[in-house]
């Protein structure tokens, strides 16, 4: 290091014209109206829960109109989804992929300034989903800073332990808290409405854990599709809720044909009939441009859609799992029951497990509804009726936008 000490003067005089240079330019911007520029956060951790102030450090702020000087948050736009840009949080009363813009940021200084994000309590713009987004600041509510990267996370992370439970006496709640909370003590208590009186209580729980909370299921009824209440306590006395959908249901009878599925959040997997599941497998359209089929059945419904099942899950050698063994055949609720049963059919024979499309025209579950269309209803109705008992079935899917919508098939 010794000797190279003569270039120190030098680099430090490059650097500080260079700093000169760029404050030059970004003075000279604001001068003219132009978008502040932001250096750092004073957290890049945002609580789903909880939302908290946070110091924006930079460079060109300066006194705005009320209401003029805005934060906005963007999804995420690492990565594409179906269009939508990658986004992984949503939020309500907001269009899915679009920016939310909150006008409560203040300016402190010219380098500083303070904003507070929205929360899942939010009215306007309620952040439900954790994960990735941006977030830049503006004085004018037009242009608009660089954007730097932030992450939604939850304070805690609630899920039931298997989905629906089946004739199980007892399961758990899944807890999962954040690291910030390690150390605390927290208290955690469930309620079921929809079964007056009944509820749970785990106290102390350690903060910044991964847990998995006992529930005895004790007085509850056979069958339950209801949502329970979750509420935290955190140590400054402050709590919030999330709800879950609790679902319990019977064992099939004696010699059903039905192989109960459930999602089991205790080992994040699918059990079926009880067992371990591991799917691979991907959507099934387009047959006409497959051309391992041969042309007489590559038109054909359920024969076309049978034979791309039948060349799925050939094997690599005898005694070998076969290579797929499950998928979504589009617009599958749209054929004939006959071709229905006969697609399920075949997928049963080679043990191939089918997402059911529930489409159904009239009803557009991605924007929704409407759900006044008493036909269309009565034809999903049907399909659900017709399908839903068959050895073939995973679940029910529709093609949604929404994150936080979903339809789901119980056996």
């Amino acid at each position: 290091m010794a000797s190279c000490s003569w270039r120190g003067p030098l680099v430090a005089v490059a650097l500080a014209l260079h700093a000169v240079a760029g404050e030059d330019k970004t003075s000279h911007r604001s001068r003219l109206g132009g978008p502040p520029s932001i250096a750092a956060l004073s957290s890049s951790r945002f609580m789903v829960q909880r939302s908290a102030p946070v110091t924006v450090a930079g460079s060109g702020f300066r006194e705005a109109a009320p209401g003029a000087a805005q934060c906005r948050l963007k999804p995420s736009a690492y990565g594409t989804s179906h269009g939508q840009g990658g986004t992984t949080w949503s939020w309500g009363g907001t269009e899915y992929g679009s920016p939310i813009l909150f006008s409560n940021m203040t300016v402190i200084n010219a380098t500083h300034a303070t904003c507070t994000p929205p929360d899942a309590s939010s009215p306007a713009a309620a952040v439900l989903v954790e994960g990735p987004g941006t977030l830049a600041v503006s004085m004018d509510g037009k242009n608009f800073s660089n954007e730097v990267r932030i992450d939604y996370v939850n304070l805690a992370s609630i899920a039931l332990g298997r989905r629906p439970y089946v004739a199980e006496t007892a399961g758990h709640i899944v807890f999962r808290s954040d690291v910030s909370l390690t150390g605390s003590q927290l208290r955690v208590h469930a309620s079921l409405p929809s079964v007056p009186g009944k509820a749970w209580d785990w106290s102390p729980v350690a903060g910044g854990t991964d847990l998995m909370l006992p529930l005895s299921f004790d007085g509850l009824p056979e069958r339950v599709h209801n949502d329970m209440n979750i509420t935290c306590t955190l140590p400054d006395g402050s709590s919030f809720s999330v709800w879950r959908r609790f679902m319990k249901v019977p064992a099939p009878p004696p010699g059903s044909s039905i192989e109960p599925v459930q999602l089991d959040a205790t080992r994040s997997g699918i059990l079926i009939g009880g067992k371990p599941f591991i799917g691979r497998g991907y959507y099934i359209s387009g047959l006409k441009n497959n051309e391992s089929i041969p042309e007489r059945q590559r038109y054909s419904v359920p024969r076309g859609i049978a034979a791309e099942i039948a060349r799925l899950t050939e094997v690599v050698k005898p005694g070998d799992p076969p290579v797929i063994n499950m998928g979504e055949i589009y617009g599958l609720g749209g054929f004939s029951p006959a071709d229905q049963l006969a697609v399920l059919d075949a997928a049963a024979a080679v043990g191939f497990k089918v997402q059911y499309d529930l489409q159904t025209p009239g009803i557009q579950i991605d924007k929704g509804g409407p759900f006044d269309n008493e036909t269309s209803i009565e034809a999903m109705t049907e399909n659900v009726r017709l399908v839903r008992n068959h050895s073939a079935l995973l679940g029910c899917g529709f093609s949604t936008r929404y994150l936080q919508q979903r339809n789901e098939c119980f056996h």
